[in-house]
């Protein structure tokens, strides 16, 4: 029974002990080999994986982007550096790692080389990418690029039809409105010499009127006159005539 007891107060205690060694707080101590990536990493000039930070990337107009804060550098420098701190690592390339961190810290957050390093390691990655494709991935990529290219053909002459056809819509209605104005201008002139052809007409009856009232009252003057002329001669006659005497 005793046996029993001690037992199974010895597994109790040890599960204390293993509870309490895992509630206690863990000094970050890098490995050898992570230590060795760092400084590899650093003397490549690839200081994004240097801090184990997110890549960069071409975005879809061929610019490279790399969506990081410097907070984020921060960060990912604090928890690197908790293990390479020469006071917590007595390995003599922690004090080395530890001062690349700080390099890479520095130049990513400083806005002139952070956009060098960027483009310098998206066009890497490019490179690379294309590399491990190898000849079928070659093709591949021939191939989708040709398709963006067959794309970007067919927008254009989408673009180019819808162009050409409000440019024709366009003369069709320059055409209609010049077609308009030349009735018109047809119409009025068209106007004016029937008003022309009328006063014409107009002016040459006046005269043709004039000239017959003249021609009528000349003809009356002289039956006029010639009646008067009779009268005349009749009274000079009676006057010549001696009268007869009755005795």
């Amino acid at each position: 029974m005793d046996r029993v007891m001690d037992r199974a107060f010895s597994r109790a205690q040890s599960k204390v002990l293993t509870e309490e060694r895992a509630q206690a707080p863990k000094e970050v101590v890098p490995e050898k080999d992570q230590i060795q990536k760092i400084l590899e990493d650093y003397h490549r000039r690839d200081y994004i994986r240097c801090l184990g930070l997110k890549r960069p990337h071409y975005n879809a107009l061929d610019q490279a982007v790399w969506v990081v804060s410097n907070s984020d550098v921060s960060k990912a420098f604090r928890n690197l550096s908790l293990g390479l701190h020469p006071d917590k690592n007595p390995d003599p390339r922690a004090r080395e790692a530890f001062d690349a961190l700080n390099d890479a810290v520095r130049k990513l957050k400083d806005p002139q080389s952070r956009g060098e390093i960027v483009r310098d390691l998206a066009e890497r990655d490019k490179k690379m990418e294309k590399l491990s494709w190898g000849p079928a991935g070659n093709d591949m990529q021939e191939e989708l690029q040709k398709q963006v290219e067959r794309a970007q053909e067919v927008r254009s002459l989408k673009k180019e039809d819808a162009n050409d056809f409000a440019n024709k819509i366009a003369k069709q209605a320059l055409r209609r409105r010049a077609e308009k104005e030349r009735q018109t201008e047809r119409a009025q002139h068209s106007r004016y010499a029937r008003d022309d052809a009328e006063d014409a007409d107009d002016n040459e009856e006046k005269p043709k009127t004039e000239s017959s009232k003249k021609r009528q009252g000349g003809d009356d003057s002289d039956s006029d006159d010639g009646v008067s002329a009779a009268a005349r001669n009749r009274m000079k006659n009676a006057k010549r005539k001696k009268p007869k005497f009755i005795f």
